[in-house]
């Protein structure tokens, strides 16, 4: 269970409610709608290029719904945000967020809990070290460190 800010990189998985989410690369560079033939941009709103893609994830891996990140910091819960799942009591009202800082030409991607009810939960990518009070999850089943006097 986060509890403080950790990097993400793309293939991870995290875990918000019943949400089982991943941190992809874009699988194409994002380009603008090309010019007509008279130099002109098709008609639409600008938006701005994503620097990201969340994929969400359901029983089996089969690849749901799909979420181009853009701005600096994207917010998820269940009733605010930029990305929402208004079925899912699970989530705190806006319970995680993922920012995107550049420093010196490196990108880094933080995955941050609100201070959600349930917690946010990152998959591992090997041995880790749970601090005593520390919470890990299993399938369904959480678990506390604690230490037995």
């Amino acid at each position: 269970r986060l509890t403080e800010a950790a990097a993400v990189y793309p293939g991870d998985h995290f875990l918000l409610g019943n949400q089982l989410l991943r941190l992809d690369r874009l699988e194409n560079a994002w380009q603008e709608s090309p010019l007509d033939g008279q130099q002109v941009r098709g008609f639409g709103t600008p938006v701005k290029p994503p620097w990201a893609l969340l994929v969400r994830v359901c029983v089996g891996e089969i690849e749901d719904d799909r979420y181009h990140l853009r701005g600096g910091e994207m917010t998820i819960g269940r009733e605010e945000g930029d990305i929402v799942f208004p079925g899912d009591s699970f989530l705190s009202r806006a319970h995680a967020r993922l920012r995107m800082a550049v420093q010196d030409h490196n990108m880094t991607v933080l995955l941050e809990d609100l201070g959600s009810a349930n917690g946010t939960y990152l998959r591992l990518r090997g041995p880790a070290t749970v601090p005593f009070g520390g919470m890990f999850r299993v399938g369904d089943q959480i678990f506390r460190v604690r230490k037995d006097s």
